[in-house]
């Protein structure tokens, strides 16, 4: 299958090749260990928008669960799953607030990715949960693509427009990268 055959794909992968690229160019600009590393958070994510191995998983552990006769009782499961990735999404602001005391302060835009970063993260592991109901909302789709894209996009944008941040305030001192 041709990658634009899928369109909710090929939007993933291109959000997340050009969240890549503007971390790595970040990580060139400003020597911060943050960007780097982001890079290659975003090509993992462009690669397991290529090769799919989260559908595997969840067929994999669905197969399980069906063989152990536990299949039918995974609502509980997944409910408590789902408040759990709620909660971390809800302790992301705190855990900055943290940081800043600990850390010194990190400047706001760093956060702003990293944290687009975690939520990232916790999309994939809610799309490997599989609520059904999540998931009828996460596959809906809007505007010729699929719930899903238009959240990797909005996350995507968020950690450019931090590394592009980080890119301006080194190359014009006078602002300021925070």
């Amino acid at each position: 299958m041709s990658l634009f055959e899928n369109p909710t794909q090929a939007v993933g992968i291109f959000a997340f090749l050009a969240t890549f690229l503007s971390c790595l160019l970040a990580g060139r600009m400003t020597n911060r260990v943050i960007w780097p590393w982001l890079a290659i958070i975003y090509l993992v994510f462009a690669l397991e928008l290529v090769v799919g191995l989260r559908h595997g998983l969840r067929m994999t552990v669905n197969d399980v669960m069906q063989s152990a006769d536990f299949y039918d009782e995974r609502a509980s499961i997944q409910w408590m799953l789902v408040a759990f990735l709620m909660a971390c999404v809800l302790i992301l602001p705190a855990l900055y607030r943290i940081s800043k005391s600990k850390l010194g302060p990190l400047p706001k835009n760093h956060f702003a990715a990293i944290m687009a970063t975690v939520i990232l993260l916790l999309l994939f592991v809610l799309e490997l949960i599989s609520f059904h109901q999540v998931d009828a909302l996460l596959y809906h789709i809007s505007g010729g693509i699929m719930v899903i894209a238009w959240m990797w996009v909005a996350m995507a944008f968020v950690a450019v427009t931090a590394a592009l941040i980080a890119i301006a305030c080194r190359s014009n001192p006078s602002l300021k990268d925070n």
